[in-house]
C-alpha cells in the first residue's frame, strides 16, 4: 500500500468514527430500570430562612406563607392559621412525589403539593388527625367532594414525632396516596394537568404551637 493509499484509508477511519459518535449521540441507549429523578432533596443543610436549593439545583419557591430550614428539615417558619406551600420546577405534571414528614401536631396537616400555577391553584394530599386528606386548591378554596378525594380514615391516629413515609403519585387525571408503603387515598380529576411544579405545603386550621411538622428527604421523578 502506498503512503497515499494509507493516508485514505486514515481518514476514512476517521470518518467512521465520527459518523458512529454522531449516532450515538442523536439515538443514546434506552435504559430501563427506575424512573428517572427530577428532583432530590435532604434538606440536610444549615439553618435558614428560605428553602435555598435542592441537590439536584433546582431553586425552591415559597408560594404561601414562609418556609426555612431547621435541624436539616423543611418546616413552615410563620405561625399562621392558614394554607403554606412551597414548590419547585419539575419539567413534568405526571410525577411520583416522596418524602418523609415527621408528624408535628393534630391542627397541621403535611402535605404533597403538586400540579401548582400559583399560591392559590394546586392539588394538595397529606395526613392530619386518623386522616389522609386528599384534594385540590382552587382560586384558593379547598375542594374534594366534587372528585371523590378528601378523607380517607385511618385505624390509628399519627403519633406526633413519629416519622412517616408518605408518597403521592400523579399520573394523567389519578392521583394516589401512600402512607408507609400503604395506599390509602386515590381520586380522580383533570386539573392543572399542564403544571409542572411541586412541592411541599402545611394547612393548620389553628396557628402553630411548639412543635410544627418537618419535611425531610424529598424525592420527585418522572411516572
Amino acid at each position: 500500500m502506498t503512503k497515499a493509499q494509507r493516508l485514505v484509508e486514515r481518514i476514512r477511519a476517521h470518518n467512521r468514527e465520527r459518523a458512529i459518535a454522531a449516532h450515538r449521540m442523536l439515538n443514546p441507549p434506552l435504559i430501563f430500570g427506575e424512573p428517572a429523578t427530577i428532583v432530590r432533596d435532604s434538606f440536610n443543610r444549615p439553618d435558614a430562612a428560605s428553602l435555598g436549593n435542592a441537590e439536584t439545583g433546582q431553586l425552591w419557591t415559597a408560594t404561601l406563607q414562609s418556609w426555612g430550614i431547621i435541624s436539616g428539615a423543611a418546616y413552615r417558619t410563620d405561625t399562621n392559621a392558614s394554607r403554606g406551600a412551597a414548590a419547585i420546577p419539575c419539567n413534568g405534571a405526571d410525577v411520583d412525589l416522596e418524602y418523609v414528614y415527621t408528624y408535628g401536631a393534630d391542627n397541621e396537616q403535611g402535605e404533597g403539593t403538586l400540579r401548582l400555577t400559583n399560591s392559590n391553584n394546586y392539588i394538595t394530599a397529606g395526613i392530619e388527625r386518623n386522616s389522609v386528606t386528599l384534594g385540590n386548591v382552587f382560586i384558593g378554596s379547598f375542594q374534594a367532594a366534587a372528585w371523590g378525594g378528601y378523607v380517607a380514615q385511618v385505624a390509628n391516629p399519627w403519633t406526633i414525632g413519629q416519622d412517616y413515609l408518605i408518597r403521592i403519585v400523579a399520573n394523567g387525571t389519578l392521583i394516589s396516596v401512600f402512607v408507609n408503603g400503604v395506599l390509602l387515598a386515590s381520586g380522580t380529576i383533570a386539573f392543572n394537568q399542564t403544571a409542572t411544579r411541586h412541592g411541599i405545603g402545611a394547612f393548620r386550621d389553628a396557628p402553630a404551637g411548639a412543635y410544627v411538622g418537618r419535611f425531610k428527604s424529598l424525592i420527585i421523578k418522572r411516572v
